[in-house]
């Protein structure tokens, strides 16, 4: 007898794909070495990401599973007693509704219903306002909790170069291309630097027209090996800029939304980034001039990249792990 763990999440526009590969990283580990039959609950599933759950063995289904009945109908047909859920805007009624015959466990995500599941683990810096209470049996709050993807653990520890010459710009899943207008800037200041953009799957690539030395990347499975190439970059304050830190890029910080602005703000204050403010700031290409000139200073990125390496070590998805099977061994899900 197998253990059967159903996922559910989503993949939207105006989301980045950290969701994903968070929940993807999770499932194959929870494979290794175990009789545990994993499954995805999707609302839809474009065929690049298709294929990477087939190559993975992951079972899938696709429908709206944000309706209850439809879910619950869907689950009654499975052998599973956990749900692990990965939802923006994740209601309340919805996760009591699903606590009635589950053990629920949430690894992302926002909205209040976040802080009803049974057991929430969220890799994230702390903050104020976010599940100030928790209704549920037990709450991880914490950086060391950050789930990444296992093709970024292979590039620890990047040499950095004396000068500035390639960047990485990736937004989350930046649906708008708004990292193709922060590529054009870059150009005005130095037509020498080599800029990669990286896009979201939902973005339509045809609608937006560069040359050399600017190139426009999708769906890319191995982020990692570009990123250890790049002498710095340019990100949100998601999952890519952990990603970046680990492998050890200097980090410039532009906020796409409301809630990427307060670790914007801590990773400035600790001397691991460089917050330029809000995409839309009518002074940003004043700014990222000023700050490439504060960048060139070789001894200044080294530090940035010490003091955000220190910040997480890539060993999220086994304490996640551990938490999950030890409430399976104990029998509590």
């Amino acid at each position: 007898m197998f253990n059967e763990i159903v996922f559910i999440l989503e993949i939207c526009k105006k989301r980045g794909l950290g969701h994903w590969f968070r929940c993807l990283a999770l499932s194959k580990s929870l494979k290794e070495n175990n009789p545990i039959r994993i499954t995805w609950l999707l609302d839809m599933l474009p065929n690049c990401y298709k294929t990477i759950l087939d190559k993975e063995k992951i079972n899938y289904k696709v429908g709206k599973f944000r309706d209850v009945y439809i879910l619950q109908n869907t689950l009654k047909k499975m052998n599973t007693k956990v749900i692990i859920l990965d939802l923006m805007d994740l209601e309340k009624d919805y996760v009591n509704h699903l606590k009635k015959l589950y053990k629920t466990i949430s690894i992302g995500g926002s909205k209040e219903g976040v802080a009803y599941t049974n057991i929430s683990v969220n890799g994230m810096i702390k903050r104020k306002g976010f599940i100030d209470e928790f209704y549920g049996d037990q709450l991880y709050t914490d950086v060391k909790y950050i789930i990444l993807r296992p093709d970024i653990l292979k590039y620890q520890n990047k040499k950095l170069n004396k000068g500035i010459k390639k960047i990485y710009i990736s937004l989350g899943g930046d649906y708008r291309a708004l990292g193709v207008k922060i590529a054009k800037l870059l150009n005005r200041i130095n037509p020498n630097f080599y800029i990669y953009v990286v896009l979201g799957a939902n973005t339509n690539i045809e609608k937006y027209s560069v040359s050399h030395p600017i190139k426009i990347l999708k769906n890319i499975e191995n982020p990692g090996r570009i990123m250890k190439d790049c002498d710095i970059a340019i990100t949100a304050g998601g999952m890519t800029t952990f990603e970046l830190l680990y492998i050890g890029v200097p980090i410039i910080l532009i906020s796409i939304t409301d809630f990427q602005r307060y670790p914007c703000k801590v990773f400035q204050d600790n001397g691991i980034g460089i917050y330029l403010g809000e995409h839309d700031d009518e002074n940003l290409e004043v700014k990222l001039k000023g700050t490439l000139k504060e960048m060139d200073d070789f001894h200044k990125r080294e530090k940035m990249v010490q003091k955000g390496q220190m910040l997480i070590d890539g060993k999220g998805v086994l304490r996640v792990k551990e938490i999950i099977l030890r409430e399976l061994n104990r029998g509590r899900i």
